[in-house]
């Protein structure tokens, strides 16, 4: 699981890294989060008690894989204040789609590899840049909404990771996940 959400943090950084330059200017064509909006796209949480929050296709990606015998979704969200890069990544791993309900919490990865797992990372926009995932402690991600029509799907996660290079603790706390397409 840890070199999935690396891989998929990756891809994401390099979105943001070759899609909005140096990321000093991407913010101010784009309006504040709407939580309100239920059309809207965005990632929401607190890192360590300061505010995250992501909106849009440009900022917050999907992947998802229904393969035989389970399916993968994986949730990826960068916020961009002048040239720093905050991103948060989460994945869900089921038995299969169907499995994936409203009111469903997933946890901490079991050892067939289900559950959940989730990453955070900060630094610098740079092409230089190391994505490396932290490792999960404490996970909780529950699933509020699945529009089956839109294919869309919404949820509340908080988690607790430590960064083994510099061994801090990060705890991501309120976060909220709304309209995420299910590709």
């Amino acid at each position: 699981m840890k070199i999935v959400l690396q891989l998929f943090f990756g891809a994401l950084m390099i979105i943001v890294l070759f899609g909005c330059g140096n990321g000093s200017d991407v913010l101010d064509d784009i309006a504040d989060v709407d939580e309100n909006d239920p059309e809207e796209i965005f990632v929401t949480a607190k890192v360590n008690g300061v505010e995250f929050s992501a909106q849009g296709e440009t900022f917050v990606n999907t992947s998802s894989a229904n393969n035989s015998g389970f399916f993968s979704l994986a949730i990826g969200a960068v916020d961009v204040e002048q040239g720093r890069a905050k991103a948060i990544a989460l994945a869900i791993v089921a038995i299969d789609r169907e499995e994936v309900q409203v009111d469903d919490t997933f946890t901490e990865t079991d050892d067939n590899g289900f559950g959940a797992t989730a990453a955070y990372e900060e630094g610098v926009i740079s092409e230089e840049a190391e994505i490396e995932a932290d490792k999960t402690q404490a996970i909780a991600v529950k699933i509020t909404a699945v529009d089956q029509e839109n294919q869309t799907i919404s949820g509340e996660f908080s988690f607790t990771a430590i960064d083994e290079d510099t061994n801090t603790t990060i705890t991501v706390t309120d976060g909220v996940f709304n309209k995420v397409p299910l590709d």
